[in-house]
C-alpha cells in the first residue's frame, strides 16, 4: 500500500481529489486529510508518508512555511490554484505541479510519475540529486590565500558584529562571505540547524545539553564558545528535539 496524505483546506477539493486517486490507483490510500499548515507540522514532525499532495495556500499560512520547520523527504506533487509558485515547489522534492480544476488524464500522469520515481533505481537517483544540491564547501580569502574548506571540517558558523564565520572542529574561525540565513538556505538541513540569531550548528558540535527552565535549553557546544552562554531560541526548541530525533 503506498500511503497518502492530502494537505488541502477545502474539504470539498479534498474529498475528490481522495476519490480520483483511489480510483486511478487501488494500490495509493489516502490515510490523512490535513487542513493548515499547523496541523501538517505536527503531523510531519512525527509521520512521513510515501506521498504527498500539496495546496500551496492553506487556512493559516503558505504551506512553504512546512518545509521550513519539517524536513519533508517524501515526493510532494503540488494542487494549487496558483500558477506563479511552481519554480518554488520545484525548489522543495516537488514531481509535479497540478493546477486546479484537477483531471483525470492529469492527476493520472502525476501519479505514473511518481510510481517511475519510485521504481529502483530511479528513486534511489532523484534522491541523490536531491542531497547534491546542497552546498559541500566554502571558499575562504585569508589576506592573500584562499582555502576551501569542507562542510565536514565546520562545527558551527556563527555572526559577530554583523560579520559572519565559521568554527571549524579545530577550533579555527574563518570569515565567510555570506550571511547566516544564506548559510542555512544552501547547506543540509538534516546535518545543520539554526539554534537562535547568532549560531547555526551541526550536530556534532553539541557536548552538552541542559533544561535550565521549562522553556529553556541550554547548549555547550565543541569547540567551546568563550565568554557567552548558549541558549536554543524558545520559538526553535520543538523543531530542535525533533531535528535531534532524526
Amino acid at each position: 500500500m503506498i500511503k497518502i496524505i492530502i494537505i488541502e483546506d477545502e474539504i470539498l477539493i479534498a474529498e475528490r481529489l481522495k476519490k480520483m486517486i483511489e480510483s486511478i490507483e487501488p494500490e495509493m490510500k489516502v490515510i490523512e486529510v490535513i487542513d493548515s499548515v499547523k496541523e501538517a507540522i505536527s503531523y510531519l514532525s512525527e509521520s512521513i508518508p510515501d506521498l504527498i499532495f500539496l495546496d500551496i495556500n492553506l487556512s493559516d499560512d503558505y504551506c512553504f512555511k512546512i518545509f521550513e520547520e519539517v524536513n519533508v523527504t517524501c515526493p510532494v506533487i503540488f494542487v494549487t490554484a496558483y500558477s506563479e509558485y511552481a519554480i518554488k515547489a520545484f525548489e522543495i522534492n516537488s514531481i509535479d505541479y497540478l493546477l486546479k480544476p484537477i483531471s483525470i488524464p492529469s492527476l493520472k500522469k502525476s501519479i505514473d510519475k511518481y510510481k517511475s520515481l519510485t521504481t529502483f533505481p530511479n528513486y534511489t537517483k532523484m534522491m541523490i540529486d536531491m542531497e547534491s544540491r546542497y552546498r559541500n564547501r566554502f571558499l575562504v580569502k585569508l589576506n592573500n590565500q584562499l582555502k576551501s574548506i569542507s562542510i565536514d571540517n565546520i562545527a558551527y558558523f556563527f555572526s559577530e558584529d554583523k560579520l559572519t564565520f565559521a568554527c571549524l572542529n579545530d577550533g579555527k574561525k574563518l570569515p565567510l562571505d555570506f550571511s547566516l540565513k544564506k548559510i542555512e538556505e544552501e547547506i543540509n538541513p538534516n546535518n545543520f540547524f539554526r539554534i537562535n540569531k547568532k549560531y547555526l550548528i551541526s550536530l556534532n558540535s553539541i557536548d552538552e545539553m541542559y533544561y535550565v527552565s521549562k522553556s529553556k535549553i541550554k547548549l555547550q557546544l565543541k569547540p567551546t564558545v568563550e565568554k557567552e552562554i548558549i541558549f536554543v531560541a524558545i520559538e526553535k526548541i520543538g523543531t530542535f528535539k525533533v531535528w535531534l530525533s532524526r
